[in-house]
């Protein structure tokens, strides 16, 4: 993918993460024209830290914690997309789908689906019976 201005500017705002949560590492992703994909790990050992640097009440709350750093990624993205090219109109999609990686198959799987995924989208775009096989 080539990214135009905004997609730079997501790109930066994912790049923050894990320069903002020392508890997060950011794996593979890949930003498309309408969404991204990207593996997120969270470092348990340091879980229960991060809970209560986000405010969040109880340790229990850990489940939590992706949720709070999309909320912070989505927020950070409409501010700069917002300041930098003066579009008011400009929302992230409300919600996101998440997966717990669960071993290596998985992760090796789910790094091919990211890093195939641009050239699935330019394959599938016109042939949306297409979009639900992968």
């Amino acid at each position: 993918m080539i990214l135009n201005d905004l997609g730079l500017i997501v790109e930066y705002c994912i790049r923050l993460i894990p320069k903002i949560n020392k508890f997060i590492e950011l794996d593979y992703y890949v930003i498309m024209s309408n969404h991204l994909h990207a593996i997120i790990i969270i470092n348990v050992g340091d879980a229960k830290f991060a809970c209560r640097t986000m405010n969040m009440d109880s340790d229990d709350r850990t489940k939590m914690l992706l949720s709070k750093i999309v909320q912070q990624f989505k927020r950070a993205c409409t501010i700069e997309i917002k300041n930098k090219n003066e579009i008011n109109t400009f929302k992230c999609q409300r919600s996101f789908y998440d997966r717990i990686i669960r071993n290596e198959k998985e992760s090796y799987n789910i790094r091919k689906y990211i890093q195939e995924n641009p050239l699935r989208w330019d394959i599938e775009k016109n042939v949306p019976q297409n979009l639900d096989l992968f």
